[in-house]
């Protein structure tokens, strides 16, 4: 969320660059500019594609300080340049900054550095009324820049709290606060595109319409939940997620039929051995094993079969299958 802006602050950064040399055109003969433009552009680039936390955090203050660093050396060539304007490209550039930076601590270091550095090329020095001046546009540009630096990262987390939450109960099943059926069938088909094979475990829970008519619905529910907390509890599975009902599904991150037909042992003396529940339940399932780039869909169907095959034989049982 924070790439947009920061590409757009370091393309104006990197076009302001351009700019004045294209009015100081007779420096465009040396290699200062040059170096500092490919300096500033490598930094722009790795900045923007980064995946890694620790290198974008270090490559926004690095780009700041090469930038920062370019223009000193066009202040000490230029006389008039830093007389007129080395105090408002130092209030530009920390302010500027705010929006480049990530953190408070991060920002407020950067804001420092930018006016150490930038402090000589301002031509106020020693007493009098341009050095507490000068004091003020230090101390009320860190300011301004800190807190809309804080602001504008605070905002970002909120946002992002607020697109988690939402996503989490957009896939979450209301009663067992696992996977919902379109959560888990999105995270099944990215598996099945991306990994060379696993396990299905498709699971239905054994005459639950005798312990709801029997106990009532409450009851149902609640040996719902017990069996989501097995699922939860039996390591082994890759996700697991309630298809609808009293049905549930667990893909298990493995090609080995025989730890996948142990996981769904495990899980059914975790079932068998559950005293959470108000009411004692079972549960059947069907094992099918499955390889990259099957039709999921086809695979529920397989699954599916070996459940009810798994019921026929007298329920509280796993039904596997070769391919």
């Amino acid at each position: 969320m924070l790439r947009t802006g920061v590409v757009a602050a370091e393309l104006l950064a990197i076009g302001s660059w351009l700019a004045i040399h294209l009015i100081l055109n007779e420096r465009l003969g040396s290699a200062a500019p040059w170096g500092t433009l490919s300096g500033l552009v490598a930094l722009f680039l790795l900045h923007t594609f980064t995946e890694s936390d620790r290198v974008w955090r270090y490559t926004g203050l690095m780009f700041l300080l090469v930038f920062v660093l370019g223009y000193m050396r066009l202040f000490e060539e230029y006389p008039l340049l830093h007389a007129q304007y080395a105090l408002p490209f130092a209030v530009l550039t920390v302010v500027g900054a705010s929006l480049l930076i990530r953190g408070p601590l991060d920002y407020l270091v950067s804001g420092v550095l930018t006016w150490v550095l930038i402090w000589p090329a301002t031509g106020f020095q020693g007493q009098g009324t341009g050095l507490w001046y000068l004091e003020l546009f230090v101390v009320f540009s860190l300011c301004l820049g800190w807190v809309n630096n804080r602001s504008y990262i605070k905002a970002l987390q909120t946002s992002l709290d607020i697109e988690r939450h939402y996503r989490r109960l957009a896939e979450t099943d209301h009663l067992t606060s696992l996977l919902n059926r379109r959560a888990l069938m999105e995270r099944f088909e990215a598996f099945v595109a991306s990994r060379p094979g696993g396990f299905f475990l498709m699971i239905d829970m054994d005459d639950f319409k005798r312990i709801n008519d029997r106990y009532g619905h409450g009851v149902g529910d609640q040996v719902l939940c017990a069996l989501a907390d097995c699922l939860r509890a039996v390591p082994g599975s890759y996700c697991s997620g309630r298809l609808g009902g009293e049905e549930f599904g667990v893909v298990i991150d493995t090609v080995d039929p025989d730890q996948a037909q142990a996981y769904a042992e495990r899980l059914l003396e975790a079932v068998r051995g559950c005293d959470a529940a108000p009411a004692m339940f079972t549960f059947s399932a069907g094992l099918v094993p499955f390889f990259r780039d099957e039709d999921p869909s086809g695979i529920l169907t397989h699954a599916d079969r070996n459940l009810y095959k798994a019921k026929h034989a007298g329920k509280n049982r796993v039904q596997a299958s070769s391919p």
